[in-house]
Parts: C-alpha cells; structure tokens; sequence
C-alpha cells in the first residue's frame, strides 16, 4: 500500500462507479418526527455565491423531500443512484 501511495498509483481497481452518500443528514431529518424542538439541531446546507451576489442554501436532503412528483416512487437507494446537479452555463440560466 505504501508503495501504490508513493507510486501514485491508485489501491484498488474496479470498473463500478460509486457515489459518495452522506447518510446522517437523511437520518437526521427523519429523527425530527420523533425528537422534541429542544433536541433538533440546525440543518447543514452548503451556500453558493450566485453571479449577483445572492446566497442559496444547498441540501441533498431538500433535493430528495422536494424531488419532481415523476420521481417520488423513487426510494432513497434509487435516487442516490441516479441523481447529480449540474450548474447551467451563463448561456442557459439567462434564457431560463
């Protein structure tokens, strides 16, 4: 192993791809049903800074609770699968 790092070469080969998945987010927003105000913790969202200088809030979870009506028979499993964001070009966020 040590000598795959020092090579730069990779430690494993595979020809799957995997994606990376931040469970406790998704358990967390589940776990407020059952927990009282007291013991919620804020959520955790990313915040991008937009050409005009706006701030939006990020969350993967909000992606899969507020997810397009011709998914929602999509489970979580699935939809980590086959969900990914893309940033539109300048060309395509003026025309939209």
């Amino acid at each position: 192993m040590a000598s795959l790092y020092l090579l730069g070469n990779p430690d494993h080969y595979t020809n799957q791809k995997f994606v990376v998945f931040y469970w406790k987010s998704y358990v967390a927003e589940v776990l407020k049903w059952w927990k009282q105000d007291s013991d919620v913790q804020p959520d955790k969202v990313i915040l991008q800074k937009t050409e005009d200088g706006e701030y939006i809030g990020l969350s993967t979870v909000d992606d899969y609770k507020y997810r397009p009506y011709e998914l929602n028979d999509k489970s979580l499993y699935e939809w980590v699968q086959i969900s990914h964001r893309l940033k539109h070009t300048k060309v395509e966020q003026k025309n939209s």
